[in-house]
Order: C-alpha cells, then structure tokens, then sequence
C-alpha cells in the first residue's frame, strides 16, 4: 500500500494537520506514507516538526509560487512525481476552500486509485467551524477510518530525551531569576490584521507583574526582536528566546513546555504552545472562520470580537492597523483571564 498525503505547510497548518496524520498512520501501520509538502512559500523549515514520528516514510517537496507560468512547471513535475509513484490513495488535507473536482481530476490522471478529500471548507468565511482537526478527523471517518475519541486528539511529536536537554540548557541562558514564573508571549505573526498592538502586551504583562513574579519570554522570527526588546526595557524583565540561542522548531516546543502560560496572536507560535501542552490564552481577529484555527488544549482561553464585516479574508484590515475587531479586545480583560490561570498554579 503506498498513500500520499497532499498539505500544503506552514507551522500552524502542519500542527494542526498532526492528528489526522497521525490517525491516518494508525489506520495503514505498515503502508509506505509519502508527504507532498507545497507551501506558498519556499520555506520547508516546518518539516522539522516530522522528525522521530515515524508518522511519514518520505517527504518530496514542492514549492508553489505565485503566477501561473511560475506554477506551471511545479505542477507538471509534481503530477510526473504522482503518476510515476503508482499510488494507491492520496489523502488531501488542505483545509481550505479549493476546487475539490479539480484535484480529484488531477490525482485520478496520476493513476491514483482512491483520493480521499476529508475537509472543504466553504468560500464563505463569516461562520463559525469547529477547529481544524477535528473537521479533518471528521472528514476521515466519513471515509471510513477509524479515528480517535475526542479527548485523545492533541499534537503527539514525541519528544526526545535530547531535544528537552537542549530546551532546559537554552532556558538555563536566559538568567531567570529565582522564584520568577516564565511566561510565553507571541506578538508577532506575517498577518498584520492578526496583530494586537503592543501597547495592549505592554499593560497586560505590566498588570501581571503587579500580582506575580513573572519572566515573560518574547517567541517569535527575527523580526519580532525589536518590538519585543522594547517591551523587555520597560518592563525591566524578560528576554527574547532567540537570544538564549537557537533552536529547531521540535526543541522550541519543548522550551515552550517550560513555561507556564502563552499569550500571543493567531500564529504559528499559538499551536506549537498547544504541542508543548501548556495553558493558551489567543488573541484572535474576526477575519477568519471563527473556531476553526483555535488551538488545541483544554485550558485556553479565545478572545475574539464580532463585527459585521467578520469573516473578510483579508490580510489588512480595511479601517486600517490594528484591525478594527481586533483592537476591540481590552488589556484589562486579557490580564484577568491571565492572573485567573496563573492563579490556579500560584497563589498571589
């Protein structure tokens, strides 16, 4: 048996497509998984994420850029790749709304002998969805897999004895002072409609700090090292976790698994806080399904606000940065939520 699972890639699109993955593994234990990896952008970093899984047995990459003469020879050398691999079932899990006919055609000219297409999402985006594995875990038993119990879906990475020695020596670096709690903070994201302005981080971990030992760790790229060294001066704590040292993607959820709470935008960061397994608390615009990218975890707390024009799709608001609906959510209603977690670890 040899099956493709078609995804597209991205951090929080990969962490969120685990589950299926995994269940789809479970269900063909000794099949030859291939994944065809296409992100929109030519970054394959994520890939990390599948290391000591055993959940795919190869990974063939496929960059996609934008333009159809740019795309044109991609697609022609990923069909060669289908039609050449005599597959016997492709999975899709891009959950997103795509011409489904159309891939069917194109897996079925690739002599693929059962294509499966477990989530289609509507065009419309001002409803609300469950999150996004359970619509694929959804999709898959409607297909005939045998799928887990709702409480047993998280993000499984398992892990390894070395990636959590790295984790620990990395926090080690950042001096944390004794007694101190660290928290994890996500500002960034490459959608600025996602984007809740820095002044409301600032007031939150300031009404924090006024009620526990905190040590905020800023998580983010590059480009988030300016704004979150500012926040570090004024709040004369904290540190940025690219300055502790590098980390692969698998060893940055284990350091987030040291931490006692995330609070951060939709982003990638958000799940791979919901594979360490810690508290979340998500900031969230209204320009997307609701519900469907919530990450995974028992204990988060979603803020997000509703305004007619919910459900957009864009990436910049149209009245501007921060979007309208975004700036809507209050410091002082995130900071409450905070201390309401942190209370149930620590007393004041």
């Amino acid at each position: 048996m040899k099956i493709i699972i078609f995804h597209g890639g991205s951090i929080g699109d990969t962490l969120m497509a685990f589950p299926a993955i995994e269940c789809i593994r479970n269900n063909y234990k000794d099949a030859r998984i291939d994944l065809f990896s296409c992100p929109g952008v030519n970054d394959f970093s994520y890939l990390n994420f599948y290391e000591n899984t055993g959940l795919v047995d190869d990974v063939k990459r496929f960059y996609i850029p934008p333009g159809n003469a740019a795309r044109l020879p991609v697609y022609s050398k990923l069909f060669l790749t289908v039609l050449r691999g005599n597959y016997d079932m492709v999975v899709c899990l891009l959950p997103w709304h795509r011409n489904q006919n159309l891939d069917r055609l194109f897996f079925r000219l690739g002599r693929v002998r059962r294509v499966v297409y477990p989530v289609n999402l509507p065009a419309k985006k001002d409803i609300s969805l469950p999150r996004v594995p359970f619509l694929m875990l959804k999709g898959l038993a409607d297909n005939g897999f045998s799928v887990p119990e709702a409480n047993d879906v998280s993000i499984k990475l398992k892990i390894t004895p070395t990636e959590q020695e790295n984790a620990a020596r990395w926090l080690d670096k950042l001096n944390i002072p004794s007694g101190h709690i660290p928290i994890a903070i996500g500002m960034g994201g490459k959608k600025p409609v996602c984007l809740w302005p820095q002044e409301k981080y600032h007031k939150v971990l300031e009404k924090l700090s006024k009620n526990h030992h905190i040590f905020p760790i800023f998580f983010g790229g590059k480009a988030d090292g300016e704004a979150a060294r500012e926040l570090i001066v004024k709040l004369k704590t904290g540190a940025f976790a690219a300055d502790g040292g590098n980390l692969s993607l698998r060893e940055t959820v284990a350091a987030l698994g040291f931490c006692q709470l995330f609070i951060g935008n939709d982003t990638g960061t958000v799940h791979m806080a919901a594979a360490a397994g810690i508290p979340i608390i998500g900031i969230y615009s209204a320009h997307n399904y609701e519900g469907l990218w919530h990450p995974l975890g028992k204990d988060n707390a979603i803020f997000r606000k509703e305004l007619e024009c919910r459900g957009c799709d864009k990436l910049i608001c149209t009245f501007g940065t921060p979007a309208k609906c975004i700036d809507m959510i209050e410091a002082q209603e995130v900071a409450e939520r905070a201390m309401e977690l942190l209370n149930e670890k620590h007393s004041v």
